[in-house]
């Protein structure tokens, strides 16, 4: 027989496994699976790591299920406390689960999956310690799964502060998994590391160990170079790999030819001369000299910050940061702030210039273009918002002497008087953008806006009209309506085909509703603060937090009466820092009022046919989500569903850095993640869109709760962007009364 050697596939093949040491990949195109609607998944206990390694065994056998993932004793307790997962608590010692998924092109054959794999395990008499069902529930398969993804991030959360988060990566055969999972709990004991857990990929025989580990003394890095000795040896006997699916890096490197041999390490040399003779491509990864290459040049994890010290820089916060291409993403910012207080407690001399360097540096990277909106909790498992962080070192900068600091005082006894200037500000700019028109008036505005560090792009809105009290409605449902500061200063934009402001849509929206409508007292000095708070002024954000509450308590009769909030990111503040508990669950955004209070109320014509929505960060976080999309629908025949996790206007920031939110400066939001979702009505043309590209040719308008984010949404997708408000406006009739 003739083997037919083709060099290019032999070269491929090496560069896939050689972690750069080769090469440069510049391209990668992957063959990706379905990902199917109909899916379903299992959370089995067993009474023992042998059960669950033979039930893995079958089940890979029997070739019935997409996913099985392992969690021995420690990690159960990791998670028990998450939703849906109480049932985990008091479990025996030796208990060890299998997270089992199951999915089909459609319902019969995910069934049938279904029907093969609890078979296989009761075939096998295979015992479990809960019942053996599977979910088809969405909320509760997904908190199966996001228990799994969390467990790296939640150890990393409960570490003593200072210490470092380690992950180790090793496969054996599933006929050896038992036995490497009662050799890695020994070794834990042995080098008491009581922290330590073990989960991950059965069917491949695939567990990840996590544990945590200090490195400011020798003992406890010889502690850890032991555990690695110890580790390695094991697996190797197991007819193990030292690396599954994780790179070997320098950690593993001097146990690469423990793993292949003498004779296989050499060629594995010989090829690397062969590719890189001047040892220029990530020098020192998989093949090394050094045998303590994996002691040497640890990375510390200083205490910096009650905020994020718990941080292990996982990095899954950093798709949801709108300024991570401009300047910083949340990891990035956490490893700066512990660089500093590295530098801060130095000895060394030259570390004082250092220091000064990154704290001049830190000002604009990681606290002016911070849009500190939180979004990065939302991916982060154990929910730290780095925007915490920025804004407590932003109000460090600011003491009582400072002039920040005594012109917000000064302002609070006078915000009202403060505010009405803001319209006729913008009324006067809007003028001279009318006389001079959008070129010439840029071209102007351009060089006055840096001056003054407040940049003009032609979406900023005209100044808003004043607000009206409204009659009473005798008999009529109630309902306070809180106006907020800034939909009392700012109105539409020039261009637009809307001509009125929020309050006066909002109230138009009411009135067709049959409401009566309560405009809290004293309406034109109420803050919730959150223009101080974003600025580092957090003192004067809290005065202005409580004397809203009190407002609102007395307007809405202790929180009897629905208070509706005409700006998603001021209600998310109030929801945040209001005490009385009442008063809380009676406010309410445009859509979910409008959902749960006005549709019944009015008749919806949907008079558009195709338009855009973005769901602010904060709706985002108050999962407020499916309002949206049920409001858009309701009014327009295809709605475009922005992918952006944040615009990165962040208030007002976007006009002083607009570099944020994608005003001239390449950044997260000129490559949002991936394709928009489109809702269509039935039999419409299938197809995606890509935001923000397509979004004017393809939408009439756009739709969101936030002014100032409407702006930066506006100027993205050159597309006008206001309050959903204005639609359901437009789209909505009072209620035909039945004979």
């Amino acid at each position: 027989m003739t083997l037919k050697i083709n060099a290019l596939q032999i070269i491929k093949h090496l560069m896939v496994g050689s972690e750069g040491t080769l090469g440069f990949v510049s391209r990668v195109t992957y063959n990706s699976v379905p990902d199917y609607a109909d899916k379903a998944s299992a959370f089995i206990i067993f009474q023992s790591v042998e059960d669950a390694a033979v039930a893995t065994h079958y089940l890979r056998e029997a070739n019935c299920t997409d996913a099985v993932e392992l969690f021995d004793r420690p990690s159960l307790r990791t998670c028990e406390n998450m939703e849906y997962m109480h049932h985990l608590r008091g479990l025996p010692e030796t208990a060890t689960s299998l997270l089992i998924e199951c999915r089909g092109p459609n319902k019969e054959v995910l069934m049938s999956r279904i029907e093969k794999t609890l078979k296989t395990i009761k075939d096998n008499k295979i015992l479990s310690l809960n019942k053996m069902e599977f979910s088809f529930d969405p909320a509760e398969c997904t908190a199966f799964w996001d228990a799994r993804k969390a467990l790296i991030p939640m150890v990393g959360a409960v570490r003593e502060a200072g210490t470092s988060v380690l992950l180790e990566d090793v496969a054996v055969p599933v006929k050896n998994l038992a036995k490497l999972c009662h050799g890695i709990n020994e070794m834990f004991k042995k080098f008491e590391y009581h922290d330590g857990s073990a989960f991950g990929h059965a069917l491949e025989g695939n567990l990840h160990l996590v544990f945590t580990q200090g490195f400011e003394t020798k003992e406890q890095v010889d502690r850890y170079a032991n555990m690695m000795d110890y580790l390695c040896k094991m697996v190797v006997e197991l007819e193990g790999s030292l690396k599954a699916e994780h790179g070997t890096g320098r950690n593993v490197a001097p146990y690469v030819e423990l793993e292949w041999g003498k004779k296989a390490t050499d060629i594995m040399w010989e090829l690397k001369a062969l590719f890189d003779p001047e040892d220029q491509l990530n020098p020192g990864v998989v093949l090394n000299k050094n045998p303590t290459v994996h002691k040497e040049n640890l990375k510390p994890l200083p205490v910096a910050h009650g905020v994020v010290d718990t941080c292990m820089e996982c990095g899954f916060c950093e798709s949801a940061c709108p300024s991570g291409h401009v300047t910083l993403t949340p990891r990035q910012r956490i490893v700066a702030t512990r660089e500093i207080a590295r530098l801060e407690r130095s000895v060394v001399p030259e570390d004082a210039s250092k220091l000064k360097l990154m704290q001049d540096l830190y000002t604009y990277n990681a606290l002016d273009t911070c849009a500190a909106d939180g979004m990065c909790a939302t991916k982060c498992p154990v929910n730290i918002n780095t925007g915490r962080l920025v804004k407590d070192v932003r109000a460090k900068r600011y003491d009582s002497d400072s002039l920040q600091y005594r012109a917000a005082s000064a302002s609070l006894a006078a915000f009202g008087a403060a505010m009405s200037v803001v319209p006729l500000g913008l009324n006067f700019v809007d003028l001279m953008h009318r006389t001079m028109g959008t070129s010439m008036f840029g071209s102007i505005a351009g060089p006055i806006g840096s001056a003054l560090g407040l940049h003009w792009n032609k979406y900023v809105p005209m100044g808003a009209s004043a607000l009206k009290v409204p009659n009473s409605v005798a008999g009529a449902p109630k309902v306070v309506y809180l106006a907020t500061c800034v939909s009392r200063s700012m109105g539409p934009a020039r261009g637009d085909i809307e001509t009125e402001s929020i309050h006066e849509k909002t109230l138009s929206l009411l009135s067709k509703a049959g409401m009566d409508v309560i405009i809290p007292k004293d309406i034109s000095n109420s803050c919730c603060g959150l223009i101080y708070d974003s600025r580092g002024l957090p003192e004067q954000g809290n005065v202005q937090i409580e004397r809203l509450e009190k407002q609102l308590l007395a307007a809405s009769d202790n929180g009897a009466i629905p208070i509706l909030t005409d700006t998603s990111p001021c209600l998310m503040r109030m929801k945040e820092h209001f005490t009385h508990q009442g008063l809380k669950q009676a406010l309410y955004d445009p859509t979910e009022y409008a959902a749960k209070f006005l549709l019944d109320r009015l008749d919806i014509v949907k008079k558009e046919d195709s338009v855009a929505i973005h769901v602010p960060c904060s709706s985002k976080k108050m999962k407020k989500d499916a309002f949206f999309e049920q409001i858009a629908r309701a009014c327009a025949k295809e709605v475009t569903v922005s992918p952006v996790p944040c615009c990165g206007m962040a208030g007002d920031r976007g006009l002083r850095y607009p570099e944020m939110s994608g005003g001239g400066v390449a950044s997260a939001v000129a490559s949002p993640p991936g394709e928009a979702m489109v809702i269509r009505e039935p039999g419409m043309k299938n197809g995606g869109r890509t935001w923000p590209s397509e979004v004017k040719g393809a939408c009439s308008e756009g739709f969101s709760s936030s002014r100032t984010c409407e702006i930066a949404l506006s100027l993205q997708t050159d597309t006008h962007f206001k309050s959903i408000v204005y639609l359901l406006d437009r789209c909505s009739a009072p209620k035909a009364k039945t004979a």
